[in-house]
């Protein structure tokens, strides 16, 4: 499998869980930036953390 990560830094910060089912974020701050976790990435519920 193919890991990847992100760096973007900014002043604010947004909080998201996410489950075992996958989710889309969509950043408040800049609508143009949007993760997208796929299902099975996590076992349970994980809280991300974008600052």
């Amino acid at each position: 499998y193919k890991k990847e990560f992100v760096v973007l830094s900014r002043n604010k910060r947004e909080e998201y869980t996410v489950g075992a089912r996958g989710s889309s974020i969509h950043s408040k701050i800049d609508e143009n930036f949007i993760v997208d976790i796929p299902p099975g990435t996590f076992n349970e519920d994980a809280k991300l953390s974008m600052k």
